[in-house]
């Protein structure tokens, strides 16, 4: 199916959900991805066993200059193809704008590289990171890269496991006004009053945020 894909030159979008998709099919893919052809949005969820091939794929759209949303929720990822990812966005190899990483269990290791892309990175506008088990460790690395990043609009942390710590590292990184986030959400966490006082806090001198989802 993949090769034949290839042959195809007007192909923008691709959706790829509840997938039987082995070993073969995920290489597949990735040669599929490193093509510069028309492809520009790419939905790969809800698939069997993804995980044995996410680095190719994430490696993949290291060589592709077109796609701008990559959606691989709800894939069962781990540590390793997060780290995949992140090296991608360090190095500013592809131009994705929109990258959802949601439902995988990504856990806080697996975040930490995504944080540090964040500080090179200049072309992802969009990250979601809902459901991926992190913890505060992981929400003050990503606050930490919010008050350099100069192109992050979006940072989805729902349902996580976020509590009053993160948001207070959260609050800071919006008080510095450095940060390009216009959209934050937080729902699903364990947020208390002092993570809720912080971040009202953080917003009376704040220009940039225009949607808290708390």
């Amino acid at each position: 199916m993949f090769s034949n894909l290839q042959k195809i030159t007007v192909l923008e979008t691709l959706t790829l959900e509840c997938y039987q998709m082995d070993r073969e099919c995920g290489m597949a893919l990735a040669n599929l991805l490193q093509t510069n052809g028309p492809l520009q949005v790419v939905h790969v969820g809800f698939n069997t066993r993804p995980a044995e091939c996410g680095v190719a794929i994430a490696n993949a759209l290291s060589a592709n200059t077109n796609i701008t949303t990559f959606d691989f929720s709800v894939n069962d990822l781990g540590r390793g193809a997060s780290l995949a990812f992140s090296q991608v966005l360090a190095a500013n190899a592809c131009r994705l704008n929109y990258l959802n990483l949601s439902k995988n269990m990504l856990r806080d290791d697996g975040c930490a590289g995504l944080a540090l892309a964040l500080r090179t990175n200049t072309t992802l506008k969009a990250l979601v990171l809902s459901e991926t088990l992190i913890t505060d460790i992981a929400c003050v690395a990503l606050a930490s890269s919010l008050a350099v990043s100069t192109s992050l609009e979006l940072l989805d942390l729902s349902n996580n496991k976020v509590c009053d710590h993160g948001c207070v590292a959260l609050s800071r990184a919006l008080k510095s006004n450095h940060s390009s986030l216009n959209n934050l959400n937080l729902s699903g966490n364990q947020v208390g009053d002092v993570g809720g006082i912080a971040i009202a806090m953080a917003l009376a001198t704040n220009t940039t945020l225009h949607t808290l989802n708390l």
